[in-house]
């Protein structure tokens, strides 16, 4: 075995941070960033972590252009350089996607692998230490919802890659409880797809198959949101016409209207798991491969109640009570980042619904606690525990909470007073989601105007002096608007050939970073360093718990990296700048 693996030695980077990288699929599908989120929610407050990202692009093998294909060979070569630079540990998540397989284009990262404290992510191939889906409980609460509760009979399922573990699991077990049930199934019970949101074809033909179909299992969120596409062009209403519920209970499946019945973790999500394995096998702690439990969380497209709201348990107004409330209706509070000096918004609203029940019981309520709990309500709603659910699911629990209140209480002042509560709470919620959409759009349009000056300050007549021209592209980056970045620049650009693997030299070049909206050059005699040494340069934020990865190349030049801070739609800006980057490096003839 190796031993100049920076976590055998017990070294560190500066101010004691540790590094690991996340190797992931392609950044811009929904359960990759929610992976992402899940293992930065995770990451303890007082540990000293810095989480590298390096996704790829999707396989392109069979688009029938070339350049598509190219670019993608290019652009995978993100996943060598993260062999090539050096982390205390790895998180690997990459579907169907097996490393070991396709040598060519993980070329590097494998040797680390080998020697490397590394947790699998969802993997069907012997590697070792594995973090997995328990897919059996949530399914078979699905389906005995189905069956037993509702009634139905003709069940159906989108399905994924047969190369897919996770995909070939859940099919199994979907037939298995339909048998369990004493129903029959044929062929046409279930259609693979590419398990993304192009799967218009596969849904139209699963529809054809089965015109009696009462319910649909998809493989996971993204093909159930390509099911609504062809179900809203036939005039169909998931939870209405047909049931549909899919799986990993993504944000999006809390957005799409109607929102979406999801499968999902029961407690702690599988990124968050993986963090934790890996942290403890850096600390030196014997640990094991681990299952995640899931659970159905019902919404619109599949209505499922885990906990009834009853009268008794309103008048009794218990702890038990008004925290298993807040843990149905906040339920991704659990795998949240929290700050150990923040609101811990899990006790706040147990203050502010035990005061409201409790006045109710009391049948009394004083100006000055009516003044303080309207506080409460502000403070709640303005430290981000939308964040923690979904606008629906919420709205449907508070409605249900104010109509148990209102039966179960004999009506009076306090009554009115505590209505007037909720409806605070219910004109916070709108003010607040105002607020979001406005900031976003807001976003966008600053976003656009970055990107603008970007190109014309990059892409601006060239005087013919390469180094001049060369420093200015990379002075451009303090202008879109980054939080937190760092651009790696080689020597030389490395030559990347159709079919051969790029041969990166040992040492590269930090030309510049950005802290908390700061640019700074990089003094020439410090710029360069050991290529297994980049993200561990102290030159780098230590408050930015996170980075994306992203290539800089233009056609075949590969140009170095450009780190960026996450948060915000840095998974898309991100990708962006590093390919304006690229071919404005390329007009100047670096």
């Amino acid at each position: 075995m190796r031993t100049d693996h920076a976590w055998m030695e017990g070294r560190h980077i500066g101010n004691g941070i540790r590094t690991i990288a996340l190797i992931v699929d392609e950044i811009a599908a929904d359960y990759t960033r929610e992976m992402i989120q899940d293992v930065m929610n995770s990451m303890p407050s007082d540990e000293k972590l810095r989480v590298v990202v390096f996704a790829g692009k999707s396989d392109d093998s069979a688009s029938p252009l070339e350049d598509i294909r190219v670019h993608k060979e290019i652009y995978d070569n993100i996943y060598r350089i993260a062999g090539v630079a050096g982390f205390d540990g790895y998180i690997v998540s990459l579907g169907a996607r097996d490393p070991f397989e396709d040598k060519d284009t993980y070329g590097e990262l494998l040797t680390k692998l080998s020697g490397v404290p590394s947790v699998f992510i969802g993997a069907d191939f012997d590697v070792g230490l594995t973090v997995k889906y328990d897919n059996m409980p949530g399914i078979r609460d699905a389906v005995n919802l189905l069956i037993n509760v509702n009634g139905l009979t003709n069940l159906a399922m989108l399905g994924g890659r047969d190369d897919n573990a996770d995909a070939l699991d859940r099919k199994v077990i979907f037939r298995e409880c339909l048998i369990d049930n004493g129903l029959d199934y044929g062929e046409s019970f279930c259609v693979n797809t590419d398990m993304s949101e192009d799967c218009a074809a596969e849904a139209e033909k699963l529809l054809d198959m089965n015109p009696d179909v009462q319910a649909i299992f998809c493989v996971n969120d993204a093909v159930a949101k390509g099911l609504y596409g062809v179900m809203k062009k036939r005039g169909l209403i998931p939870g209405r016409d047909i049931k549909v519920f899919g799986f990993d209970n993504t944000h999006m499946s809390g957005e799409i209207e109607p929102p979406l019945a999801s499968i999902g973790s029961a407690d702690i999500t599988v990124g968050g798991k993986a963090l934790e394995l890996l942290t403890s096998k850096l600390d030196g702690a014997e640990v094991s491969s681990a299952v995640v439990p899931t659970r159905l969380y019902g919404r619109k497209s599949l209505d499922y109640e885990q906990y009834v709201y009853t009268s008794q348990e309103i008048v009794k107004a218990d702890e038990a009570f008004i925290y298993r409330m807040f843990d149905d209706c906040f339920y991704r509070y659990a795998s949240a980042k929290r700050d150990r000096e923040g609101v811990n918004l899990r006790r706040l609203f147990y203050e502010l619904v035990s005061r409201m029940l409790q006045a109710m019981k009391r049948r009394y309520m004083s100006r000055e606690e009516f003044e303080e709990l309207s506080r409460l309500v502000d403070i709640f709603m303005e430290n981000g525990s939308l964040e923690l659910t979904d606008t629906h699911r919420f709205m449907d629990r508070l409605d249900l909470l104010q109509a148990g209140v209102n039966t179960s209480f004999r009506q009076s002042y306090v009554n009115v007073m505590i209505n007037r509560l909720f409806l605070r709470i219910k004109d916070n919620l709108i003010y607040v989601l105002a607020g979001q959409k406005e900031r976003n759009v807001t976003s966008e349009l600053e976003g656009r105007h970055r990107m603008m000056r970007f190109n014309v300050m990059a892409t601006a007549v060239m005087d013919g002096d390469k180094a001049k021209n060369m420093d200015r592209v990379i002075r451009c980056i303090e202008s879109v608007g980054l939080k937190d970045a760092a651009f790696f620049m080689f020597d030389e650009a490395v030559v990347c050939e159709k079919g051969r693997q790029c041969v990166f030299p040992e040492r590269i070049n930090l030309k510049c970073v950005v802290k908390d909206g700061e640019f700074y050059n990089t003094m020439p005699e410090r710029q360069s360093c050991r290529m297994k040494d980049m993200f561990a340069r102290e030159e780098l934020s230590s408050r930015c718990g996170g980075y994306l990865a992203f290539p800089v190349f233009c056609k075949t030049s590969l140009y170095g990296v450009l780190a960026c801070g996450i948060g915000g739609d840095t998974h898309e800006r991100g990708e962006l700048i590093a390919n304006q980057l690229g071919q404005a490096l390329y007009m100047c003839g670096c």
